[in-house]
């Protein structure tokens, strides 16, 4: 499996990764910057973010290829809401983006056949991708995706 995952939009304007260990727990960062919004306090624009970290339980096989993982908890370092000013940026606290409504996440090995998939579709793929990898969180109806190069050693 990857160590890193993240959930972005297509445009990729914003941001949620995951930092991921061998004892399920892991660690992330979210960020959105809209640079068009200024301010005499932040000339450089405005971003919301969040430090987050949380713990996975122990994967239960489901099929060959997809195991499932409750969350055990996310922690924000910091509270919502919170503003404050750095580098000439105006930075606001969100929420983990991809964990807002997370219970259960379903892991996608590379050969999953689409129809195995939560939407019974992989992006117009017949399977996961080799070196792809897939959390998708169930409730909230969003994926984390990982990869593994092929020509890693």
């Amino acid at each position: 499996m990857p160590e890193e995952f993240i959930f972005s939009s297509g445009a990729g304007g914003w941001e949620s990764k995951i930092q991921l260990a061998d004892d399920g727990s892991f660690t992330g960062y979210y960020y959105d910057y809209d640079l068009g919004e200024t301010g005499e306090e932040y000339p450089n624009g405005v971003a919301w973010v969040c430090e987050y970290s949380g713990k996975f339980t122990q994967p239960v096989q489901k099929s060959e290829t997809v195991w499932s993982v409750k969350v055990e908890s996310v922690t924000q370092e910091r509270e919502k809401g919170e503003v404050y000013y750095k580098d000439g940026y105006r930075y606001t606290i969100y929420v983990p983006r991809g964990f807002e409504i997370a219970e259960e996440f379903l892991i996608y090995l590379p050969g999953t056949p689409a129809e195995d998939t939560y939407y019974g579709v992989y992006y117009g793929m017949d399977a996961v991708p080799d070196g792809q990898y897939s959390l998708f969180n169930v409730n909230g109806e969003c994926e984390f995706r990982g990869w593994i190069s092929n020509d890693a050693a």
